[in-house]
């Protein structure tokens, strides 16, 4: 089968584009495509004056077509094809139509979003199937299914199927939404059956399962194990001895740390890894190669293992249609050790064995298996395992500025973070960095180490140690007042969230923080008030804030808990109260007195 794509857009300019970097998405008239799957067949554009005159006309011959794919891509078969457009008067209207014929579609999911960042006047998603054709569509808004019937006309061998809005508002971006594409309502379908040449018809996937099968099909043979792989698995099992979880920890870890990243994805090498033969022997890959390759020698080891195919983002987006192009954008692997399945994503740099980073966690997954796995829930975020606990022990000089001591003790993604920059960060750089993984406000880091910074097989805390300076108060006059807000000694953990908010917060993943600073006082000085603990307990997060004055210094802790990774619609309201009690908790002041003149 094939599948005729029609893409046309209409937009009045409004406003001038001239310096708004907002406007190029509407002076850029591009659409993407594929070398392998799609043939352009006609593209056409026209800027319409506000006088109703075309004043420039584009088509095929002034066409820009060049690749397009993600910068962590070395090459991929994707393109973009189109023009920029000089920008429109005020008034002005841009046309654009783009024809593209698609080979293979029942490989897609083909969707429209009703809407955009700009009011939408009119949006139309049209459909027509040949007799003999079937398609399943869904929709949805904000990642939850809802109903949305179309308009549904037969005509000669063609049903056509019609969606339309009218009068869209513009979306309103916010800090913590999920992406945009989310939260406007959308259509997806999929061909579901067809009638081949011959008169047979021919089906789709028709589930999760069935999907996980299909894929089982395509991938099986790229499991290759050759002499070389034989021959380092034993070379990196010689001294571990025949523990199942240790020895897939062990291979885990060199296929983390040794397989540099390297994507080239052609045709259905998009969807299906290179042999475990050629990336054992390039030594690189992208996230499939390489859970393809650990696939291959776990095998070895006698440890069988599962790919998993899975959408990894801050925001859990949905499974919609089983398709092989749409759901998906990484893959990781399921080890079935004889104790239990162990969540493992060689493609990461730092993350140990039987752990994920935070993009990878709360997601709904596909295993990939001859018998056909239904999706499965990947590890949860869990607080107990995604936290940090510093504390800072500064003295705090007359001038306002704090300078001393701080330790950090990070676990799961906070551990995962500072390896990271480790191995990414040159070394000028390093102790900025580390600065922006640590609570403390305004902090210049001038010196610190890494206990335990070389990325471990199985999950390891990492110490980070050093000394800082930062400024916590007005300078401290004998005979006058200093005010400290926890504001001024750590930075804020939750966002800005307004009462008229309309779009979910994404908090990330589920995480403790445990903060304390000890500031000892300068000669002379003390305390005259000391603002009240605060303790706050919500659905959503759990806030201790505590001050103390012992011994000549003010302790200062605040402990917060997020026990969600996203906070939905419905509950914005106890959210944004229990934020705001946060905000004016971080904001009551301890007064410093600077003693006698």
């Amino acid at each position: 089968p094939v599948a005729v794509v029609i893409e046309k857009n209409q937009v009045q300019v409004f406003r001038a584009a001239a310096g708004d970097d907002e406007s190029e998405d509407y002076t850029r008239v591009m659409t993407a495509y594929s070398q392998t799957f799609d043939r352009m067949l006609h593209f056409a554009a026209r800027v319409v004056g506000p006088d109703g005159r075309a004043q420039q006309t584009f088509d095929d011959d002034d066409a820009i077509d060049g690749p397009a794919f993600a910068d962590f891509i070395l090459y991929a078969d994707d393109r973009n094809r189109g023009v920029d457009l000089p920008d429109p008067a005020p008034g002005s209207v841009i046309e654009s139509v783009f024809v593209r014929r698609q080979r293979s579609p029942e490989l897609f999911a083909y969707g429209h979003m009703f809407g955009a960042d700009v009011p939408v006047l009119r949006s139309r998603f049209t459909v027509e199937v040949p007799d003999g054709f079937v398609i399943e569509h869904v929709a949805e808004a904000f990642g939850v299914e809802i109903e949305s019937k179309p308009r549904v006309e037969k005509k000669g061998g063609l049903t056509r199927y019609v969606w339309e809005r009218r009068d869209l508002p513009a979306l309103e971006l916010e800090e913590n939404a999920p992406p945009p594409s989310t939260m406007l309502e959308q259509v997806v379908l999929r061909l579901a059956s067809w009638t081949d040449d011959a008169g047979t018809v021919q089906r789709a996937p028709a589930d999760p399962e069935a999907l996980s099968r299909y894929s089982d099909a395509l991938m099986r043979d790229r499991v290759q194990v050759t002499p070389e792989i034989e021959a380092k698995v034993r070379e990196l099992l010689a001294d571990v001895g025949d523990d199942p979880r240790a020895r897939a920890r062990r291979l885990y870890a060199w296929t983390r740390d040794s397989i540099r990243y390297c994507a080239v994805e052609v045709g259905m090498g998009g969807f299906v890894p290179h042999s475990s033969a050629d990336v054992e022997k390039n030594r690189y890959g992208d996230c499939k190669d390489k859970a393809n390759l650990l696939k291959a020698m776990l095998h070895v080891a006698g440890i069988e293992s599962r790919i998993v195919t899975i959408f990894a983002d801050q925001w859990p987006e949905p499974f919609r249609l089983p398709v092989l192009a749409g759901n998906f954008n990484h893959a990781i692997l399921l080890v079935d050790l004889p104790s239990g399945p162990v969540w493992v994503d060689p493609t990461t740099r730092t993350t140990p064995f039987d752990d994920l980073p935070p993009v990878d966690e709360d997601r709904l997954a596909l295993p990939i298996s001859a018998r056909g796995d239904p999706l499965t829930p990947t590890l949860a975020s869990d607080p107990a395992r995604e936290r940090r606990a510093s504390t800072a022990e500064l003295t705090l000089a007359a001038d306002g500025t704090a300078q001393g001591a701080f330790t950090a003790e990070l676990n799961g993604f906070f551990a995962d973070g500072v390896r990271d920059l480790l191995l990414s960060e040159p070394e000028a750089r390093r102790p900025a960095a580390v600065a922006k993984l640590l609570p403390f406000d305004d902090a210049r880091v001038t010196r610190f180490t890494v206990d335990n910074a070389t990325p471990p097989e199985e999950v390891t805390p990492a110490l980070v140690k050093g000394e800082l300076q930062t400024r916590v108060s007005a300078p401290i006059k004998a005979g006058g007042d200093a005010l400290v807000s926890t504001r001024a000694l750590f930075r804020p953990t939750l966002p800005l969230v307004a009462a008229t908010r309309k779009a979910p917060v994404v908090l990330g993943p589920r995480q403790s923080l445990v903060d304390t600073v000890v500031l000892k006082l300068p000669a002379g000085a003390g305390v005259t008030r000391t603002p009240a603990p605060v303790e706050i307990e919500t659905a959503h997060l759990r806030y201790l804030l505590s001050w103390a004055v012992v011994d000549g210094a003010v302790r200062v802790t605040r402990e917060q808990t997020n026990k969600v990774r996203v906070v939905p619609k419905a509950e914005l309201a106890a959210f944004v109260d229990a934020c705001a009690r946060v905000a004016a908790a971080e904001e009551q002041k301890l007064v410093l007195h600077g003693g006698d003149r």
